[in-house]
Formats: structure tokens, sequence, C-alpha cells
């Protein structure tokens, strides 16, 4: 979902969200607090939602633990848990280094610049394809990732819930 017009996003992501997200099975993310935090913001700001955007809390499955315990680590990933750090050390040839927006930073501030009317339309343009580019590499990266854990969760010593999640 990228909003693409002025204006707050949320009353249309809300609704696209919970139904992307279905009622049932692992919803997956990198860094499960931040998200989850998200999900709670605009259930304060829109109470209509949330059974819908609690229930997917309650889903969050976050791909970010095992790295961060370091159950599995790689010298590559220079003490460091971030995706971008994460993704180069297990595919050294899926980088965030050559795009345009490299970090969630950047993405939400020229988004916000987007959606407040702050760029001209060619402009806009620009950052819409660079903001695609950047979440189709974090969404990939995430099912990269996944793969790994996959490969090499026989051997880690994770706790129960985790493990299953990842077997």
């Amino acid at each position: 979902f990228l909003h693409t017009s002025q204006g707050d996003p949320r009353e249309r992501l809300i609704p696209a969200l919970i139904d992307g997200c279905g009622r049932s099975g692992s919803v997956l993310v990198y860094y499960q607090s931040f998200e989850a935090s998200r999900n709670r913001e605009m259930v304060e700001a829109f109470p209509e939602y949330t059974e819908g955007l609690l229930a997917i809390n309650e889903r969050l499955v976050d791909l970010w633990v095992p790295f961060n315990a370091r159950f599995l680590y790689s010298p590559d990933m220079k003490s460091s848990a971030s995706i971008k750090n994460v993704l180069p050390a297990f595919f050294p040839d899926m980088s965030y280094e050559g795009l345009e927006i490299k970090n969630g930073e950047s993405a939400s501030r020229s988004f916000m610049d987007c959606v407040k009317g702050k760029v001209s339309d060619t402009e806009k343009q620009g950052i819409f394809k660079a903001l695609r580019i950047y979440c189709a590499q974090d969404t990939l990266a995430m099912v990269k990732l996944l793969e790994v854990l996959h490969r090499y969760a026989p051997a880690m010593e994770l706790p129960p819930r985790q493990m299953d999640l990842f077997i």
C-alpha cells in the first residue's frame, strides 16, 4: 500500500492493512515493537479499527529476534541486527547501498514531504518510484532472511515458540 495523494493516509491504509493481513496466520515483520507501536497509534486515532489492528499485533512474528539474540550470526553483520546489515551478511549481492532511499528514516521523511505537498509533482513521482523500490527490497529481504532461518533453525537454540514459527 502506498498512499500517493496529499492528506492523511491512515484512513485508507488501515482497512487495506487489516484486509491484507487476513484473519489467521503469522504476520512477519522486522522489529516488532516498532510495527506494533504504529498499530497502537492508529488505534488511538481510529478506535473503530481497534479489533482488527490489535488482532494483527497478536499475530506478529519478529524476524529480528533470532539475529539480535545472535541465535544466528555472521561477522559480516558488523555487530548489528539491522536488516540493512543482516541482509548483505547472508546475501552479499543484496544491499541497500545503491538505492536512492536507503533507510526507513529517509523513506518516512520523503513520504511525508509528498503527502504534505512539500514537493513538486515531478519530485513526487520520483520519490514514489524510489519508495516502491525501497519497500520491495525490504519485503524481499524478509523473505530471504526467513529462508535463512528455515535453513538454520534446526541447529539453533531458539525458544520453543520462536522455533515453531521458523521451522
